[in-house]
């Protein structure tokens, strides 16, 4: 089953959120693991500047733009916002059911108010 995680945005350049940020108190909260076969992120097709994509940051996170630690991706801003193309980044584990922690996963941008779509195959 696809499911979707929404628009993920990242209020303040420099200050990373969870790809979870969007899941409901009822549901765990952005904290709780979130098992999912594979994962994609895609740019918004509103941005004018870069998603970054992190791994595992240390809780709270900081500003890792510069260092590149952690960084396992790059979304750029799509040339238009009507045609595209549309950055996007696929993560999975296709013989391990659950094995993508998709809680792991942060986001970071170049700009405030860039974001990007998330979804995942549960």
């Amino acid at each position: 089953m696809v499911k979707s995680f929404g628009r993920v945005t990242v209020t303040t350049a420099g200050t990373p959120v969870r790809a979870t940020d969007n899941v409901p108190a009822a549901n765990g909260g952005p904290t709780a693991r979130q098992g999912v076969q594979s994962c994609q992120l895609q740019a918004d097709p509103a941005n004018t500047d870069v998603v970054y994509v992190f791994a595992q940051m240390s809780n709270p996170p900081s500003d890792q733009r510069a260092s590149g630690v952690g960084l396992i991706a790059v979304l750029a801003a799509p040339a238009s916002a009507m045609q595209g193309p549309f950055a996007t980044v696929s993560f999975g584990m296709s013989n391990v059911p659950a094995g993508v922690n998709l809680n792991d996963l942060w986001l970071d941008a170049g700009a405030d108010g860039q974001a990007a779509i998330v979804s995942a195959l549960v």
